[in-house]
């Protein structure tokens, strides 16, 4: 009778290891499965042609021109959207300081939003060069001399460097 509860007993510890051993193939396979379907879905997010920049939207720019803004941001049409990065992008473009802001968004599947807040020029500025200000007193280059539908003032004989530009001007100045 004991060699048998013995044999009974084994055979139930033999069961239990051989249900955990099952449990952690299966366990695997579905983890081998679900990194296999996100590896196939980031392929196919990268290649697949319906996520090709098709159309890149420019709102808020009344002084600069599209394809100026467009030129800064190096964007191209064609491009994958999943590859272009959006936070870069909208650095490249605030570092112009004729902008104010800037908020890029994509809009799947093919379609790219860039909202811009350009600088209100109050002001041309003459000091050698003609420079605008904002109404913040920050010293931007007069890319377009395109005048804006509001009265602006114009400022002979001031004093500044080309490192000022984008800057904002002290009030001793």
């Amino acid at each position: 009778k004991t060699t048998w509860k013995t044999k009974n007993v084994s055979v139930k510890k033999n069961k239990g290891n051989i249900l955990a051993s099952l449990k952690k193939i299966f366990i695997s396979i579905i983890l081998i499965c679900a990194i296999a379907g996100a590896a196939k879905m980031c392929i196919h997010l990268l290649t697949s042609p319906m996520y090709n920049i098709q159309k890149i939207n420019i709102s808020g720019n009344k002084l600069l021109e599209k394809s100026d803004i467009l030129r800064l941001c190096s964007i191209k049409i064609g491009s994958n959207i999943w590859t272009v990065r959006l936070s870069t992008m909208a650095k490249v473009i605030k570092n112009n300081p004729q902008i104010e802001s800037v908020k890029i968004h994509r809009f799947f599947p093919a379609t790219i939003n860039i909202n811009i807040i350009e600088r209100k020029p109050i002001g041309f500025v003459n000091s050698g060069k003609i420079l605008q200000v904002d109404e913040n007193a920050v010293l931007f280059p007069a890319f377009s001399m395109k005048m804006p539908d509001y009265p602006v003032y114009f400022i002979e004989n001031f004093q500044c460097s080309t490192s000022d530009v984008g800057k904002k001007l002290d009030r001793e100045e």
